[in-house]
């Protein structure tokens, strides 16, 4: 334990689509498995989250030291008083935290997010509201509202909030939702979900990259990403991007706003990589995304995965993904937004063990997790200056418990 020990607690539970239990109730318990915490400060951390996608375990390591603050101080085995439930395995974090020392889990498989924090601010809410609404991502936004992207809709429920394949804005007290801005009629494949990803903050809007997925899973669209207006709670513009599929994270740093798209899986290795790009988002006058670099750049058969990071100068870094079959190995690649070629970083221990990236501003540091990396599961690159990231070291989050999967600061 670092003397910068985290206060941290959460409330844990799987919601069960059918019947859920008063939430609201479970706000400022107290969370049971015997970890300790001390003061947090705003920035210091990263939140790590391990899962092997059946149990799930969240640690968090001192962002100045980049020693362990704390391993598996939070788990699928972790009681809470009012439940006595657990998080699924099928966790992510979500991409922008509200700036108050706290961050939010996302589990997508039970449709319950879980705040943790500082001494009482433990809070968890159901989103899937009867049905399973698979949400992708929290944005707290620079009014201190919460807004969620869910990616699946209830295809039996009358018009309303409980609908899904959306964005909502939900009261953090009690999960309520204030405003829905549906998005399945911006899909662009007929009678397709939007299925709506990891969004982004710039300009004061919220930028949402849309995956237009069928609802047998058997197609997709080109890629789209709309803008929402968190003020007025609807959408007010859209950008196509015609040689990209599967849009599934956007980014922005600097007034910029990018996004990754992952291709579709169902193509053949080498059609998938020709829809996988890095695209940005234009000035408002145009309406089409520019391509910044595609993963046949890469002179690698696969797509780029699911995540990238963007520096103020421009700068940027993707992953893209290996092959269990062929023995290819996930690799960080750095690109730039003005252009130029784009340049492998990093070579993973294999295929997917490369799953997460996350860019600290303030130390110019890249923390990219490798669940197989000699030495620990997170990679630690300096990206200082205007070259090549440059590894400098390997951390351990979680020393003999789950390789990490996702990280972010906070």
């Amino acid at each position: 334990m670092t003397p910068k020990t985290l206060v941290s607690g959460a409330l844990l539970l799987l919601a069960a689509c059918a019947s859920e239990p008063d939430l609201a109730a479970c706000s400022g318990g107290e969370a049971q498995g015997g970890w300790q915490a001390g003061p947090a400060t705003t920035g210091s951390w990263l939140a790590v989250v391990g899962t092997d996608y059946q149990t799930t375990e969240v640690s968090v390591v001192d962002l100045d030291s980049m020693a362990v603050g704390s391993a598996a101080f939070l788990h699928s085995g972790s009681r809470v008083t009012c439940s006595g439930a657990s998080l699924g395995g099928d966790v992510v974090l979500g991409r922008r935290p509200g700036g108050d020392g706290t961050f939010w889990l996302v589990d997508r498989g039970g449709g319950v997010l879980t705040q943790v924090g500082g001494p009482g601010v433990l809070r968890q809410l159901a989103v899937a509201k009867g049905f399973v609404a698979n949400p992708q991502d929290v944005l707290i936004d620079d009014a201190g509202r919460l807004w969620l992207s869910r990616a699946q809709a209830d295809t039996q429920a009358a018009a309303g909030a409980a609908q899904g394949d959306d964005v909502v804005q939900v009261n953090p007290d009690n999960g309520a939702i204030l405003k829905r801005i549906a998005l399945t009629a911006h899909a662009t494949l007929a009678g397709a979900r939007a299925w709506p990803g990891r969004m982004a903050l710039a300009g004061g809007h919220i930028h949402v990259p849309l995956a237009s997925v069928a609802e047998d899973f058997s197609a997709m669209g080109p890629g789209r990403m709309v803008r929402i207006d968190p003020e007025g709670g609807n959408v007010i513009g859209a950008t196509e991007a015609p040689q990209s599929k599967n849009c599934t994270a956007a980014v922005a740093s600097a007034g910029v706003v990018a996004a990754v798209c992952s291709g579709f899986f169902k193509e053949s290795e080498g059609k998938r990589a020709a829809w996988s790009n890095v695209i940005r988002l234009p000035d408002e006058a145009t309406a089409i995304a520019q391509v910044v670099t595609q993963a046949e750049d890469t002179g690698q058969s696969r797509g780029f995965g699911f995540e990238l990071a963007l520096a103020d100068d421009g700068r940027g870094w993707v992953i893209s993904d290996g092959d269990l079959q062929t023995g290819l190995s996930d690799a960080l690649w750095q690109f730039d937004l003005k252009g130029g070629t784009v340049v492998k970083v990093a070579t993973a221990s294999g295929a997917f063990a490369m799953t997460s990236l996350w860019l600290d501003r303030g130390r110019q540091r890249l923390w990219v997790t490798d669940r197989g990396a000699k030495g620990g599961d997170l990679l630690v690159f300096d990206v200082q200056g205007h070259g090549l990231a440059k590894h400098m070291g390997t951390v351990d989050s979680n020393p003999g418990g789950l390789r990490a999967t996702e990280i972010g600061g906070f």
